[in-house]
């Protein structure tokens, strides 16, 4: 299952629970009620086809998904940190918004080192301005923890791939 196909299943997921915690605005026969149920089926066939495939994968492309997955994962982090820049202001701290960007282009070697760069550029005073606006208090470590599991799954699915060649 692709990491588009795991954020829509964790869709689904939530809107299962919120179906539930609010079951008394949604009664049996409702169409509410009518589509979860559906759904619920379906997502069970779908976990159990996504199983059966995934064991089937040969190395280079489970690789290859773990590594996009990673990807995603380091540019949540990044994108975490952008909102965060744009919440704090200019008006704060000159020139936050322009210090943290996404990168571009999203090559993988710009991707890891604009991680690097913003762990580095957001350390205290402005770590504690990150936190006060949600950011959680270890997102740093959390983005370097996403940047080395990021390498690591680049690392791994270029070893399989060589493999194969």
């Amino acid at each position: 299952m692709t990491g588009a196909h795991r954020r829509r299943m964790d869709k689904f997921d939530r809107e299962a629970v919120f179906f539930t915690d609010n079951a008394g605005d949604f009664p049996g026969g409702s169409p509410g009620a009518t589509i979860t149920g559906a759904i619920a089926g379906n997502m069970t066939t779908i976990l159990a086809h996504d199983a059966d495939l995934t064991q089937t994968f040969d190395d280079k492309h489970q690789a290859q998904n773990i590594k996009g997955d990673a990807r995603d994962t380091l540019l949540e982090k990044e994108s975490e940190i952008v909102m965060g820049a744009a919440a704090i202001g200019d008006a704060a701290v000159p020139g936050i918004t322009s210090q943290f960007r996404m990168p571009e282009p999203r090559t993988e070697q710009n991707i890891i080192a604009k991680a690097t760069a913003m762990h580095d550029e957001a350390a205290p005073p402005l770590e504690d301005m990150f936190i006060s606006v949600d950011l959680a208090h270890a997102f740093r470590d959390d983005l370097i923890n996403a940047r080395d599991a990021f390498q690591t799954a680049r690392d791994n699915a270029d070893s399989a791939a060589g493999q194969h060649a």
